[in-house]
């Protein structure tokens, strides 16, 4: 029996499951599309699948006919983010369980350059009363079953959601110029423009995007509101760089065509009033907590960040609390091996307890402290004060006891391991969505 009997259309003459040599790389991805068009014919969201993603849906057809078993070893993609709902569904629906997994663990080759993959091993096979396995290096954990994040105790797959399910204030991405990089500087172009024409620094803009933010990179942006366009064209090498924009977007693609009128700014222009809160959209997954920080309303967001506007306090406490990294451990997407922080999978969708005022006040004080611990190592980058088994002993206190307090508004006994808090996070998210998978 093939498994290529499974595949809509397909017999083993014609369909090809893997990168046969004999392709060029065009080629090569070319062939993937159409395999996973084949295989996932039932599917519009297809296109967002990994390609290992055909045999696993491939041996859950097998596996129901043939009562046989599977084994995969998987770039870990395929339990995180949303691979997990797009493939996921479909594996179980044919009364598949996984009947092991191995946690996430880097695999390299043996070529020159020694390319990383980060990598799960994932076993298939009927659902069966025996107990599965999860490993962890040496750590074997065995459970009745074993969830699509390669978790314990749930099968709960979490989905998108464009809107905040959990009663946190909207958070939307940092804004995206689109403008060919005329209206982006760097420090010394700051400074030669305004130290010959003194009148542009009305037009000049701090920006805080993930690297600025990780690495301390100071950089800028010219910003003009359109009753001071006229002013601002009168600068030279202001309107040097507008008309740069302009030419970049008149030859660009349809959406950078309809912004040649306004070619002064950016694509989007999301400014806070007072403050704003940003999380860098990519971080290393070396680190304790996800990184957050506040910036005054004279900065301008870019699209590496996401981004609250004006939020009060306690939010940084929440963001930045151990339960909150676990869950986007969990549920976010990866690039390489880093976290791809998203708020429609990350953070909307985040399994928050009912705050009462009182919690709130607690929070912000808890708040207060982390910034204030932060602000003794003004010389250190906030990338390098959280990096994991090295973040400074008055830094790592006051996040602890955020910790402490946070975990107790969801269970009073105090949570053993990373596994019984994100047990508890998918509880909490079907209380909170009323649904298994919503």
């Amino acid at each position: 029996m093939l498994w290529t009997d499974y595949v809509k259309g397909a017999d083993a003459n014609t369909f090809i499951i893997g990168n046969p040599p004999y392709l060029g790389a065009k080629r090569q991805n070319k062939k993937q599309k159409e395999d996973l068009k084949r295989v996932f014919h039932f599917s519009k969201d297809y296109k967002n699948l990994d390609y290992i993603a055909c045999w696993f849906y491939l041996a859950s057809l097998f596996i129901k006919e043939t009562q046989a078993q599977a084994a995969f070893v998987s770039t870990n993609s395929v339990v995180q983010g949303d691979q997990v709902a797009l493939l996921w569904p479909h594996v179980f629906s044919k009364n598949i369980e996984i009947s092991f997994g191995h946690s996430s663990f880097k695999w390299e080759n043996s070529a020159k350059n020694k390319a990383g993959v980060d990598c799960v091993i994932i076993g298939l096979r009927e659902k069966s009363t025996n107990d599965c396995y999860l490993f962890n290096g040496n750590y074997k954990l065995s459970n009745p079953l074993i969830g699509p994040y390669l978790n314990t105790g749930s099968m709960v797959i979490v989905g998108k959601s464009t809107k905040t399910l959990n009663g946190l204030p909207e958070m939307i991405y940092g804004n995206m110029p689109l403008e060919g990089g005329f209206l982006k500087l760097s420090e010394l172009e700051k400074d030669n423009i305004i130290n010959t024409y003194p009148q542009a620094q009305k037009f000049i803009r701090p920006t805080i995007g993930g690297d600025e933010f990780l690495k301390s990179i100071k950089r800028w942006c010219i910003w003009i509101e359109d009753e001071d366009l006229k002013s601002a064209l009168e600068i030279p090498p202001i309107a040097q760089r507008v008309q740069g924009v302009r030419d970049f977007r008149t030859n660009g693609g349809e959406v950078a065509r309809t912004l040649v009128e306004r070619s002064h700014q950016f694509r989007y222009r999301h400014t806070a009033k007072n403050q704003m809160l940003i999380v860098p959209c990519t971080s290393s997954e070396n680190r304790e907590y996800i990184q957050c920080g506040f910036f005054s309303s004279e900065y301008i967001s870019m699209n590496s960040v996401q981004v609250i506007l004006d939020p009060e306090l306690w939010v940084f406490g929440v963001l930045s609390s151990k339960m909150h990294m676990i869950w986007v451990k969990a549920v976010a997407g990866r690039l390489e091996s880093r976290i791809r922080y998203s708020n429609k999978i990350c953070y909307n969708t985040f399994p928050c307890p009912d705050f009462t005022d009182e919690n709130k006040e607690v929070l912000t004080e808890l708040s207060i402290k982390i910034l204030s611990a932060r602000e003794r190592h003004l010389n250190t980058t906030v990338g390098n004060l959280y990096k994991k088994g090295d973040m400074p002993s008055d830094l790592l206190s006051a996040h602890l006891a955020l910790d402490t307090y946070f975990e107790s508004l969801y269970k009073t006994n105090p949570l053993k391991n990373d596994d019984e808090r994100l047990e508890i996070l998918l509880k909490q998210y079907v209380q909170m969505t009323g649904s298994e998978n919503a």
